[in-house]
């Protein structure tokens, strides 16, 4: 359930059983806190914020976070486009993930109690 252990502070966690245990207890409220319904809505209020902005020139032009969602965005619609692309691809990761984290602590704690 670590993403890696190459810090001492993650090796630490991932050596003692009750500090793993803790963590799978956090990672398990974290997972059912963070909806796809939560997230959405958050995103969703950013995109309401953000689209406005992209009608300005100097916003599209200064925005170069988006070039790797929309490599040849030009135009406000561009842009859109592009953050709606990964807006679906991040929703479908966040799915997949809760999907393979939950089965991995259902299997963790099938073995643990």
């Amino acid at each position: 359930l670590l993403y890696c252990t190459e810090s001492q502070f993650d090796r630490l966690i991932f050596g003692d059983p009750y500090l793993y245990d803790r963590y799978v207890g956090v990672l398990e409220r974290t997972i059912a806190f963070v909806t796809e319904e939560r997230f959405t809505k958050a995103l969703q209020t950013g995109k309401d914020l953000l689209y406005p902005l992209l009608d300005r020139d100097s916003v599209r032009q200064a925005n170069v976070e988006f070039r790797d969602w929309a490599p040849n965005a030009v135009t406000r619609d561009d842009f859109v486009a592009g953050i709606e692309g990964e807006s679906t691809r991040v929703i479908t990761a966040l799915r997949d993930n809760r999907a393979r984290l939950t089965q991995s602590i259902a299997n963790y704690r099938m073995q643990h109690r």
